[in-house]
């Protein structure tokens, strides 16, 4: 399987949060491939930067180090996130589903709106 983390879940992962569930862990150790979006990266350092996450190192070297591939966003991508409703007309969201759909990812995620709207392509991180 290929697997796309989001914001949370990533963060859950290098701080090996309780909250990131067992099945969860399972899917991670057995996927082919894992990334990261270039969109929840900036997600979690806008976060950062205001005061509403704490990192303990530098993203990117820790993401490297735990041998997570980071997704770049293409043009085709974003526009093809233009047609993509997600509730709460969330950009961030629309762009990970749009990247999922196009580089054939599942998106591990705890968004009850995404694992409700884009059940095809979505797992429950919780589980």
């Amino acid at each position: 399987m290929r697997l796309m983390l989001d914001s949370l879940v990533l963060l859950w992962m290098l701080e090996d949060s309780y909250l990131l569930g067992h099945q969860a862990r399972e899917i991670i150790t057995g996927s082919d491939e894992i990334v990261v979006s270039a969109i929840a990266i900036a997600e979690i350092q806008s976060k950062s930067l205001v005061g509403r996450v704490s990192l303990a190192a530098d993203l990117l070297p820790a993401l490297t180090a735990g041998g997570l591939k980071h997704l770049s966003l293409t043009c085709e991508e974003a526009a093809a996130a233009g047609n993509i409703m997600v509730p709460g007309g969330d950009l961030a969201n629309a762009l990970l589903i749009s990247q999922c759909q196009n580089n054939d990812y599942h998106l591990l995620t705890a968004d009850d709106s995404l694992l409700t709207s884009f059940y095809d392509i979505t797992i429950d991180a919780r589980l």
